[in-house]
């Protein structure tokens, strides 16, 4: 049985009648795959899970990362939530297994949309700083032992990973002040081009060729390199500055999320 077939028979078994569909999501099994990519799937259900339910998933997707592979992940949520908040599977998700809810998937007002957007946007970068109050006005995040301006998360195997969720901002602002959908992130450097301009543009084409492509995510060894990733997440720094700025978005405007 392939990877795919064994995901889905243990969420269906865990899950019983609150199951309702599988989606594999992301680059894994397409082009633009690279090695150690994630295996993402939106694991729709009925309900909101919680408590006891959730956390028997989550076990289920543990023994499946220590029988199949470490790279598996699932991201459950509810058929309620989908309709409004689904655009990126609506476009991108292939069906695993179960009921196809695609042609459920709306699009919501644009209003709605860049709300939820920004909101989703500042999540992420809560989560890259760890949950530090950001101010776009003196953001800065040094990092005095290497100099990567704070941005790798040391603990993880992929350090660099988090740096893709500022690719949320630009979506944000695509989404806010052009009225561009994003449903791609690989979309993201090529549409930022056509309806904002090149300022930051060298930073978006070196998430996905340097710290995606050459280096996969992980700290290199060889220190030009080395070199390279930390001048990438210098114009980071900046890009997050800008980006935050545009969007109107600071700390205490986060902290009311």
């Amino acid at each position: 049985m392939s990877v795919h077939g064994t995901v889905l028979n243990a969420v269906q078994d865990c899950l019983g009648a609150e199951f309702m569909s599988l989606y594999l999501v992301g680059s894994h099994g397409t082009p633009q795959e690279i090695a150690g990519s994630d295996i993402d799937y939106i694991l729709v259900t009925k309900s909101d899970l919680q408590g006891e339910r959730l956390n028997g998933l989550m076990r289920v997707r543990d023994e499946l990362r220590a029988r199949l592979d470490p790279e598996i992940d699932f991201l459950p949520r509810s058929i309620d939530r989908l309709v409004t908040r689904g655009l990126g599977l609506k476009r991108e998700g292939r069906l695993v297994g179960g009921e196809d809810i695609r042609d459920q998937i709306k699009t919501p007002p644009k209003e709605e949309r860049d709300e939820w957007l920004t909101s989703v946007a500042m999540k992420f970068v809560m989560e890259l700083h760890h949950a530090d109050a950001i101010s776009s006005h003196d953001l800065t995040y040094p990092d005095q032992a290497d100099h990567y301006f704070g941005y790798p998360d040391y603990a993880s195997p992929k350090p660099f990973a988090c740096l893709m969720s500022l690719g949320f901002l630009a979506t944000a602002w695509l989404s806010k002040h052009h009225d561009v959908i994003v449903t791609d992130k690989h979309q993201i450097a090529d549409l930022y081009d056509v309806h904002i301009g090149s300022e930051r543009l060298p930073f978006l084409r070196d998430l996905f060729t340097t710290i995606r492509g050459e280096l996969g995510y992980r700290l290199p060894a060889s220190e030009i390199l080395r070199e390279r990733a930390r001048n990438v997440c210098q114009s980071a720094l900046h890009f997050e500055k800008q980006m935050l700025k545009r969007l109107q978005v600071n700390s205490s405007a986060a902290a009311g999320r």
